[in-house]
């Protein structure tokens, strides 16, 4: 276990550059995950970005110029069912189908386990019909469930015991913790401890690893000139 210290509680954009900047000149490839899935590469150092659009959508859009600044794509999870913003607000649609004309990947981010025992409602048909509010604009071949930080309606046991039946009903091809993930990456995401923090790992670290890395993060804790910027 390696020890976090507060230095890495600086979650600003200078600092996402510095370690994607540092991955690019360690050769890593970058890819989304649903180029991961359809490829199947066998390069040793695969980096997939990943990002949970929990709330704040527009602050998605510092990292995403950091991205671009390299010419690489991120896969970004979106909620259509989130009371916190709405995936076809004028700014917020825009802002995602033209990351998806970049070559970005959008992918649902799901509350299907949550929405069904709030509303009494079949939890596979309120993840139909997340599916289809997206589908009409986006390219929607992967899924990661969505939990709330007070860890309520964990929609992950539900969505493993249910793969099978949701990936074939709906076309999908991954779920966002599939196994084969975390056998063939490092997993790295943050969290609190009691602060924000990395869970684990820092990106740094794995970088000199060499291993492959899968990161998972939430960009409104991420800023650029402070931390109340959003």
């Amino acid at each position: 276990m390696h020890k976090i210290t507060s230095s890495y509680n600086f979650f600003n954009i200078k600092y996402y550059d510095k370690f994607i900047s540092e991955a690019i000149n360690e050769g890593y490839s970058f890819m989304t995950l649903k180029e991961f899935y359809t490829k199947k590469p066998d390069n040793l150092k695969i980096f997939i970005l990943r990002h949970d659009l929990d709330q704040k959508p527009h602050s998605l859009e510092n990292m995403l110029n950091v991205e671009r600044k390299y010419n690489i794509k991120s896969t970004i999870f979106v909620r259509p069912l989130a009371k916190e913003y709405n995936v076809y607000g004028y700014d917020t649609f825009k802002m995602l189908i033209n990351a998806q004309k970049e070559g970005y990947e959008i992918g649902l981010h799901t509350s299907f386990i949550e929405f069904s025992i709030i509303n009494k409602l079949d939890p596979i048909k309120v993840m139909e019909t997340e599916l289809n509010i997206l589908r009409n604009y986006f390219d929607i071949l992967g899924v990661t469930p969505h939990r709330d930080i007070n860890y309520m309606y964990n929609s992950l046991p539900e969505l493993e015991k249910s793969w099978s039946i949701i990936k074939n009903k709906f076309g999908l091809i991954y779920q966002g913790y599939d196994k084969l993930l975390f056998e063939r990456f490092i997993y790295i995401n943050e969290g609190f401890n009691p602060h924000l923090c990395w869970r684990n790992k820092t990106p740094e670290q794995a970088i000199k690893m060499k291993q492959s890395i899968y990161l998972n993060t939430h960009s409104h804790w991420w800023f650029k000139d402070h931390a109340f910027e959003h």
